[in-house]
């Protein structure tokens, strides 16, 4: 799981979603093989589906256009399909980048909530 208030405070823009979409900051996880390379995310085959809330739309976009704001905030961890949504690269102050999912809400599949494990 990233630090997305870290990531929202590097950014060089406030990203700021339309109608019913939702800015998702995918999770980076180090994939480390049998042997014990490390591969990173840009060489995965496997698609990430699971992220955390950076931005909501306002939902004020068409007729039968939810508001995000009623079921999405910031910091919610959520799980979305494969192959849904936008990515996109956003700037940061030190000049590197960072890749966002733009989704629709009806994209997002679940919430996802740690408990507590019993002793």
């Amino acid at each position: 799981m990233s630090d997305y208030k870290a990531v929202l405070e590097s950014l060089v823009i406030e990203l700021l979603p339309v109608g019913d979409r939702v800015a998702v900051l995918p999770d980076e996880e180090e994939t480390v093989s049998a042997s014990g390379l490390v591969i990173p995310d840009t060489v995965e085959n496997d698609v990430k589906q699971a992220g955390t809330v950076i931005a909501v739309g306002t939902g004020d976009m068409g007729k039968d256009c939810i508001d995000p704001k009623e079921h999405f905030m910031i910091g919610h961890r959520v799980l979305f399909g494969k192959y849904v949504g936008d990515d996109v690269m956003l700037k940061r102050k030190d000049g590197t980048e960072v890749k966002v999912k733009i989704l629709r809400a009806d994209a997002i599949l679940a919430y996802c909530k740690l408990h507590a494990l019993p002793l």
